[in-house]
This record gives C-alpha cells, structure tokens and sequence, in this order.
C-alpha cells in the first residue's frame, strides 16, 4: 500500500542544517518585531510553523512552543474523497448515551477495536466508544446494475477522536466489506453491493462499524495497515490513504 506518512513529528529545534542568519531569508526575518512573528506562527499549520523556526534564531526564540504544540494539536488527517464532518454536542450525547443504554442488553452494540501494543503489534478487544468529535466522513454509493445508476448507501467510513484522547477510524468491519463493497474502476469509487445487511457469517454478533484507533494518525494508520495487510479491505480503501490534509 503506499501511504506517505506526513511528518507530525516534524523537526522544532535548531541544529547544524539549519539556515543561518546570514541566509538572505534569515536577514529578512531578523528586522521583524517578535510580536509579529509570534502572530504569524498563530496562523501557520503545524508543519509550516515548524519549518519557519528553522529559518533563523530570530523566529527561532520569537515563536513559542507553546504555539507550536498549538498547531500541532490542530493538524489532522483527512482521507481523499471524504468531507469535513461535525456534529453538534448535543447529538454526540444523545450518540453515546443511546451506546450507553445499550450496554448489557444489546449484543450488536458490541465494536471491534484494533490497536499498536508497546511492541507495536496489532491487538483487538470488544468495547463502546464513546465520541469527542468527528473530523470526516466518506459515504459509499450503492451501484444498481439494472438501472446503471448510483445512490447514496447510507454506510460511512469515519475519522475523529474518542473521549479517551484517541483518534479512530471507523468503517465496516472486514466481513461487511468481503461481502458488500467492491472496487469500480469505471467510477473510480469504492461502491456498496445494494444489499443491506448488517450482519453476516461469524461475525454476526459484531457491530457493524469497527475501529482502528491510536494517539496519533500515524499510529491508526499503522494499525490499519497492519491489521488488513493482504486482504481486499486493504486494496479497497488504499486510494483513501492518501494524506491529504486539513485543517481545523
């Protein structure tokens, strides 16, 4: 799969590649007063303010960390192809408080979970999350060979953060995607076939959704990777794996 991982661990302090401040950039950002730079690191993406206290010990010393941890805080992944995706307070309480009702009496309120243990190794428990916020969404569109025509399925894949501080992603889980989505070239989409089961096979006592979750997205798209290696759930959404980014 190629994924290229943006750098969120992007290099903050001074070393010997450095440019000087006899640089023509260095000269230019040594007559500013550090308020101004202050203000301008406020407004740059994580990768971007990193990079300008590089430039020279000026905007170096005059950017904060804490503008930096900031930025960095407010840097995320969105996948090609998905939307920006908000929901309001009150419906992401009502969202984990229908889980919460759920919990002992409703079996397919049960979710999968896959994660990176300290040795970096894939490890799956059966749980509930229960939401900070969603950042994105994607929805698949159901392909009617009788008709030749598309319609929205109603199935989403996800991003966001939990309310343990992890970011997730969230889609079918490999059962529902072996059986119900395929790969249309001719539409360059990943389509859903139009039946609308939820449950199948040995996995029928799972919720629907599953969760690669991690306290980066680096790490959920580690685990990701990691846990569809070799499968056609990897082949389906790897053009979704592209990094493009935005911003909050």
């Amino acid at each position: 799969m190629n994924v290229t991982q943006c750098n969120v661990g992007g290099q903050n302090k001074l070393n010997d590649n450095t440019l000087s401040e006899r640089s023509c950039c260095g000269n230019t950002l040594n007559g500013l007063p550090v308020e101004l730079l202050e203000n301008i690191g406020s407004w740059l993406p994580y990768p971007d303010v990193c990079n300008l206290r590089l430039v020279c010990r000026h905007a170096y010393n005059s950017i904060p960390n804490r503008i930096v941890k900031r930025a960095k805080e407010n840097y995320y992944y969105e996948f090609p192809k998905m939307e920006k995706y908000n929901m309001e307070q009150k419906d992401l309480d009502f969202l984990n408080k229908a889980l919460d009702w759920g919990r002992g009496i409703v079996p397919l309120l049960d979710h999968q979970f896959f994660s990176l243990n300290n040795e970096g190794r894939v490890i799956e428990h059966i749980g509930r999350p229960e939401y900070r916020s969603f950042f994105s969404r994607f929805e698949f569109e159901s392909y009617c060979p009788i008709s030749m025509k598309l319609s929205k399925s109603g199935f989403y894949i996800y991003t966001g953060k939990l309310a343990n501080g992890l970011f997730f992603l969230k889609l079918p889980n490999q059962s529902m995607i072996k059986f119900f989505t395929r790969h249309s070239p001719e539409y360059d989409k990943i389509l859903w076939r139009s039946s609308k089961h939820l449950t199948s096979g040995e996995d029928c006592h799972l919720n629907f959704y599953c969760f690669y979750v991690g306290e980066s997205f680096d790490q959920v798209l580690e685990t990701f990777k990691l846990t569809n290696s070799c499968t056609s759930l990897a082949g389906l959404v790897e053009d979704m794996l592209q990094n493009k980014k935005i911003y909050f």
